[in-house]
């Protein structure tokens, strides 16, 4: 039989452990079929057999297992949960696979995985006031989307650090179009006209707004 995604997953409950539910996951990997070139139920590539856990009574919930245990034996499982209960390091904050997709990856995705300056100060805010939680989620997303200079500062709290790489890494721009027009003989101009037009555009801007200039560009073109 012909399939979409190339692999399925069943769960299966295993036994209940200090309050948490332990879950066999069973995910069966197939080939693609030469013929149909889609995947084939017949066609098993691989197995994989894990054991997670949730909450106990949440077992059938959709994703309702913690996110981040995927152990290859059941007395795994119990020595991860017995850290959660402890609230060791690391399993001080446990989230499902649901919590986690509505607060980071969906968020990620939605975002096209980038950052920008506002999203950043809008993180240190929320960071600044966040419970343990909050900021978890605030972490998780920036080393989802690999800004990991971002994520070490956050962890170390220097938000001033963090401020000003944002204000570099994340400038704000803004396009003018300025056409010069000449009757009789076009307007014959170098790079020492330029840097004045330049310079003239940095004292309007200055005049007007208080923010650091970081670069002003201009392009010359001849228009027949």
């Amino acid at each position: 039989m012909s399939i979409g995604k190339g692999f399925t997953t069943t769960r299966s409950y295993i036994e209940t452990y200090k309050g948490f539910d332990i879950i066999k996951e069973k995910t069966t990997f197939y080939c693609r079929s030469h013929i149909t070139y889609k995947y084939d139920t017949c066609l098993i590539d691989r197995i994989v057999t894990k054991y997670r856990c949730c909450k106990e009574g949440d077992r059938t919930k959709r994703m309702g297992c913690i996110k981040f245990i995927y152990e290859d034996k059941i007395a795994e499982v119990k020595e991860k949960i017995d850290k959660i209960i402890a609230k060791e390091e690391n399993y001080d904050v446990i989230v499902t696979d649901a919590e986690y997709k509505r607060n980071v990856t969906d968020k990620d995705r939605e975002n096209q995985y980038y950052m920008s300056y506002d999203l950043i100060k809008k993180f240190i805010k929320e960071y600044k006031k966040g419970d343990k939680v909050k900021r978890f989620y605030i972490l998780e997303r920036l080393e989802n989307c690999n800004f990991h200079t971002f994520w070490a500062l956050f962890k170390e709290e220097k938000y001033d650090y963090i401020d000003e790489l944002a204000a570099r890494e994340f400038p704000f721009n803004i396009d003018f179009c300025l056409s010069i027009e000449t009757k009789r003989k076009p307007l014959k101009y170098d790079e020492k006209i330029l840097e004045e037009i330049k310079t003239a555009v940095e004292e309007i801007v200055k005049k007007h707004s208080n923010e650091e200039i970081k670069e002003i560009t201009l392009v010359k073109e001849r228009i027949q």
